[in-house]
């Protein structure tokens, strides 16, 4: 597949010669401080709002971001996002969050790809090695932190995070890129662009990559290298004036290797082990314009997932989602944004002695309507926005997630707002089904085992959230962002441990999954984004972040509330400076400091990635990427063998046709 869509772009060179020119331009253009003002964003309420009037904590990674970036995945996009935790685990974990509770099975942030939920009904949380597309296709990635349960429903706990891929008629002609590194053994990617008609556009992509094994502290090799490789596809047409479709889908294909725990008879093995993974879905979206202030748009995705952890546990889930919306103006002070959802999730789990679900296999189904309305108290002054999603699942039923915002924008330069939201954490797979049974300890005589089990009467984690944010062009070269929050949690996930009980020679402590723990979190944020001149700008953040959470009256977990409380940094900061210097020569540099995790004993880091960059022709660009500078290798998270993430330089060569 890679060689026919390498073939199909480079016999078709020459007709890209002249649609290069209506993507030339576009690639190396960087927004002014003014345009990131006025840029539109539509995560926040579904809607197209302009970045500087919204009223949530918003932060949008540019095009221009991401090719800075020198990343090469979706999670090291991340990174740079003020108020998010992002941490590598090794060479294909990440454990990423927003505003707290942070772990590789993270599960209060809602993801979504053009519209596609990403997160897995088997734990909450996002497969992050299973997220991904050609850097270069991607338009942006709006995040919003806080609840954004009234839109996008329930597990939209503390944030969300989509990832928005360009039109197929911005991305018109060829591209092909290569490059490899220490870490980055080898990578490539080809995508062609053309025309079907003067109003529909289609391209294809296929991309594949090839990690090293990160480190173990010793320096040794953790046996946890990663390959796989993608193909997509993407069609858009605008049918006439007030109709537009979009079609578009993804396939993937992976191998990477991992150490699992196992516990036979003799006592606690660790076992290298291969993961497959694979997976395909397709998107169909149309969009009906009736008038300015009136549209109505449709989608209906497939999604399929397949893991398979060797001794492990294997999972394989189909997914069909239906989602419409209506947004209409009523008179001239109502806005007015109203949907339906119905999501059907289907599994098949492969158990083994270790890892096990009861049921073997799931439908689970969702049913949900949404409405807003967007209240001009005062025009181009005073906005009031209320809204709420109601929601049935398949544990808890009926779930209800309000949302009431306030934005003042006393200039066209400056925006105060003001929310507070409910939103909900529903069970899971792990929470209501899961049998884990921990490494076998024994002795001559007698073995001990802990048994982690699922509870089928588990209920929704929930929060109350209330912020607030100042946003602000001070200068024409500078913006300024500030937020602070409050957020009230109950029925968290807590571990109740029962009676140990003899089976055979064997102890065993069954520990039970509960809703026990309850608490508060609190933290501020900052954004600041100065254009020095023409050819220098510098982003700069720091978050502050604190919880205080605390079992609940006849409990007996005794390790939940420490280990959440020390597994997110107190404080972070990040700034990123650019240049563009003459003859095409551009540097990038982008320095992080995140504070210790003292429940996971991971210190304090400080990391420095830098790039450069020269175009010695305009279709041409050549890069040498450095990343993790200032040391040889550091832990970012907690891991089975406490895996250190390590220096890695690569060089990349992009050329567009």
């Amino acid at each position: 597949m890679y060689g026919g869509a390498l073939a199909l772009a480079l016999c078709s060179a020459v007709g890209a010669q002249e649609m290069l020119l209506a993507e030339g331009p576009d690639v190396y253009k960087r927004m002014s401080i003014e345009e990131l003002m006025q840029q539109e964003v539509t995560t926040a309420s579904r809607k197209a709002e302009k970045w500087s009037q919204v009223a949530s904590s918003t932060h949008v990674i540019t095009a221009d971001d991401i090719r800075r970036s020198g990343a090469t995945s979706i999670p090291e996009l991340l990174r740079y996002s003020p108020g998010l935790m992002v941490a590598r685990v090794n060479t294909h974990t990440w454990a990423i969050t927003a505003r707290g509770f942070n772990a590789t099975t993270a599960n209060k942030l809602q993801v979504l790809m053009d519209g596609r939920r990403l997160y897995s009904p088997l734990f909450s949380g996002v497969f992050w090695d299973a997220q991904d597309t050609l850097l270069e296709d991607i338009d942006r990635i709006e995040v919003v932190r806080g609840p954004g349960g009234a839109m996008w429903g329930a597990n939209a706990v503390n944030g969300v995070i989509n990832i928005i891929t360009k039109s197929a008629k911005d991305t018109q002609g060829g591209l092909l890129l290569g490059g490899a590194g220490t870490e980055e053994r080898g990578f490539g990617g080809v995508r062609y662009g053309g025309e079907i008609s003067d109003r529909a556009f289609y391209r294809v992509y296929a991309k594949y990559f090839d990690r090293d094994d990160s480190a173990l502290p010793s320096g040794a090799e953790a046996n946890d290298s990663w390959r796989q490789g993608q193909t997509g596809f993407r069609i858009d047409w605008e049918a006439n004036d007030v109709n537009a479709f979009t079609f578009q889908g993804d396939s993937y294909f992976g191998e990477k290797q991992e150490p699992v725990l196992l516990s036979p008879i003799t006592g606690p093995t660790l076992q290298n082990s291969a993961t497959d993974l694979s997976g395909a879905n397709l998107i169909g979206r149309w969009k009906h314009t009736f008038s300015e202030s009136s549209d109505m748009v449709t989608q209906l995705y497939y999604d399929h997932v397949q893991r398979d952890i060797e001794d492990w546990f294997a999972e394989e889930r189909h997914t069909v989602d239906a989602d419409w919306q209506h947004r209409f103006g009523l008179g001239e002070r109502n806005d007015l944004l109203w949907g339906l959802n119905y999501t059907v999730s289907t599994d098949d789990i492969q158990n083994t002695p270790y890892v096990a679900w009861q049921p073997e296999d799931r439908t689970l189904q969702v049913i949900s309507a949404f409405m807003q309305d967007d209240i001009t108290l005062l025009p181009d002054l005073l906005h009031l926005t209320l809204g709420t999603k109601v929601e049935h699942n398949e544990y808890t039923g009926v779930e209800v997630q309000p949302n009431v915002r306030l934005a003042y924008t006393p200039t066209k330069n400056q925006t105060i707002w003001a929310g507070v939201a409910r939103a909900v954490r529903v069970p899971s797979r792990i929470d209501t089904d899961i049998q884990l049974r921990s490494p076998l300890t024994s002795t001559n005589v007698i073995g001990s085992q802990a048994l982690f089990e699922g509870n089928p009467n588990f209920r929704s984690e929930d929060v109350l959230t209330f912020e607030a944010g100042y946003r602000v062009q001070m200068h024409k070269r500078v913006t300024l962002d500030l937020t602070a929050y409050l957020s009230q949690y109950d029925h968290l996930r807590s571990v109740e441990p029962f009676a140990p009980a003899t089976v055979g020679t064997i102890v065993v402590q069954t520990n039970v999954l509960s809703n026990n723990l309850e608490g508060t979190t609190a933290g501020t944020g900052i954004s600041l984004r100065v254009e020095v001149s023409d050819w220098w700008r510098v982003t700069a953040g720091y978050t502050y972040f604190d919880i205080a959470l605390s079992t609940k009256e006849g409990s007996a977990d005794g390790s939940s509330e420490i280990s959440q409380e020390g597994s997110d940094p107190a404080h972070q900061v990040f700034a990123l400076s650019t240049w563009d210097l003459p003859r095409r020569v551009s540097v990038d540099a982008g320095f992080r400091f995140v504070d210790e995790l003292s429940a996971l004993r991971v210190p304090a880091y400080t990391t420095l990635d830098m790039q450069l960059r020269w175009r010695p022709r305009e279709n041409l660009e050549v890069a040498l990427v450095g990343q993790n500078l200032l040391d040889n290798q550091h832990l970012e998270f907690s891991s089975l063998l406490r895996t250190e993430i390590q220096r890695s330089v690569y060089g990349k060569v992009t050329w567009r046709f």
